[in-house]
């Protein structure tokens, strides 16, 4: 370094902010290696940029020979802040160091957190640990199975899937859930409500055979699930506002967006005896998990995606998800959605139109589930 421009105090004490920033209190010994890769990195090119800024600024003006750009080392030289820098450098390493790092919109703030990763960065062991002490994730989860149309629900599946069993009538389910005391959104919970259509095949393009059922639609009254969802998952997720509520041995749902209510749900008659049905259809294959499609539309080009494909989550384990099941059926449920016009509901009536129209030839069973543990669906994977 030339002595003119003080250049070598000045880069010694970005030095030391830069490992400062790099080796903060608790750092552990089997760190240091790798801090200080991180640290030459940091700071290679920026010190050899300004020694030769130095060096030019320093000589002789020869008549031919290259000038120094006096703005353009003033800029470079005060418009670097090293304590940030290096900060967001640690942060980088720390991030890229964990594979299974979840990342969306916006990724500017680095990775975001959520259900399936419910700690952030950095890292907040200590508050989650307390979360977890004073609260327990649950589910409450109404479910009521019905049988329909298979010629009208096929109309619903993607590429590639059809129904199992070419009768004419299937089942399907609309479930209602609760989660509560969910960790990742700070002891919080909120509602889901969808439509589940079973015995569905996927045929993979080299012929082999998927079992499942299908969500052709998600909603939720909460925005983070809805995103991260999308995001993490491909799942069709929605806004809506679901209130539930249940009183003695009943239970009632209502759907809603922004007043207007376009879907109602009600149980009643709940006891712990499980009554005979003689609605049920034929058996279909075993269900191995859920299916659904994910789509992302390409941006600017009406029509056309930027990626769409099947997505499967496999059945979870019951030892981990649903523990201490209390289970109630219902001798009495039904539900009835209603067609809303595009002012009353002008970003889902298209939805609401179809889901009105799916025919009820009769309830199978309907039951509420209470249960302890909920489930991130880490192990949704895409299809092919």
């Amino acid at each position: 370094m030339y002595t003119d421009q003080a250049q070598g105090g000045a880069q010694a004490i970005e030095d030391g902010i830069c490992l400062a920033a790099l080796l903060p209190l608790g750092t552990t010994p089997e760190e240091v290696e790798e801090r200080l890769a991180i640290y030459e990195s940091q700071r290679y090119e920026r010190s050899h940029r300004i020694q030769e800024f130095t060096r030019l600024s320093g000589k002789d003006v020869v008549e031919g020979e290259e000038e120094l750009d006096v703005w353009r080392f003033t800029a470079y030289n005060v418009g670097h802040d090293e304590w940030h820098s290096s900060q967001a450098a640690l942060q980088k390493h720390l991030t890229n160091a964990r594979p299974d790092t979840k990342w969306r919109n916006p990724v500017s703030f680095g990775p975001a957190p959520g259900p399936r990763q419910p700690l952030g960065f950095p890292l907040g062991s200590r508050e989650v640990s307390q979360i977890r002490e004073h609260t327990e994730e649950t589910m409450s989860t109404l479910t009521l199975r019905f049988k329909t149309s298979r010629t009208f629900l096929q109309t619903l599946l993607p590429p590639g899937f059809s129904f199992a069993s070419p009768a004419t009538i299937c089942e399907a389910t609309m479930l209602v859930n609760t989660l509560d005391g969910m960790t990742w959104l700070g002891g919080g919970g909120y509602n889901i409500f969808w439509l589940e259509l079973h015995g569905i095949k996927y045929t993979k393009r080299d012929g082999e055979e998927m079992y499942g059922s299908f969500l052709p639609v998600l909603f939720e009254d909460c925005a983070d699930p809805i995103v991260t969802g999308r995001d993490d998952l491909g799942l069709p997720k929605l806004y809506s506002a679901i209130d539930v509520t249940h009183e003695g041995d009943s239970a009632a749902v209502k759907i809603s967006w922004r007043g207007t209510e376009f879907g109602r749900l009600s149980f009643s008659g709940f006891s712990s005896e499980e009554p005979q049905s003689t609605n049920a259809t034929p058996s279909t294959p075993a269900e191995m998990g859920q299916f659904a499609w994910r789509y992302v539309p390409a941006v600017g080009q009406p029509g056309k995606a930027d990626a769409e494909y099947p997505v499967f989550i496999s059945n979870g384990d019951p030892s981990k998800v649903g523990r201490d099941p209390e289970v109630r059926h219902a001798r009495h449920a039904e539900f009835h959605i209603e067609p809303k016009d595009w002012k009353s509901l002008p970003t889902l009536h298209n939805v609401a139109r179809v889901l009105a129209e799916i025919p009820n030839y009769g309830v199978v069973s309907a039951k509420h589930v209470r249960s302890k543990g909920a489930d991130d669906l880490l192990r949704a994977c895409r299809v092919e």
